[in-house]
């Protein structure tokens, strides 16, 4: 029981760290101080989707419940005119784009 917990925590503390380590690729890029390369950026964004989704795992947490609160969000920010949606029309865009 001891290992099983160890194992987890050990996961879950892994997990954390590549989250950070995808973020910090991820404004590196965008504060263009470095030479990556887009193919690098969306790596390093579908990178960070998929751990999230790991830590949601290891929350208990299934995908399905993930996809069910990010179109709530999506739609919520549509009706509400967030920002983004109303200058460049992002919500709605993402919402066409993705199955959820």
């Amino acid at each position: 029981m001891k290992d099983e917990i160890a194992s987890r925590i050990k996961h879950i503390e892994w997990l954390k760290a590549e989250l950070i380590s995808c973020a910090g690729d991820v404004l590196k890029y965008l504060q263009g101080t470095n030479d990556m390369d887009r193919a690098f950026l969306i790596e390093s964004l579908s990178d960070e989707i998929v751990v999230c989704y790991l830590l949601a795992r290891r929350a208990q947490i299934e995908p399905s419940q993930l996809n069910v609160c990010i179109s709530k969000k999506l739609h919520v920010g549509i009706s509400q005119g967030h920002t983004l949606e109303k200058e460049y029309g992002d919500l709605t865009a993402i919402k066409d784009k993705i199955a959820l």
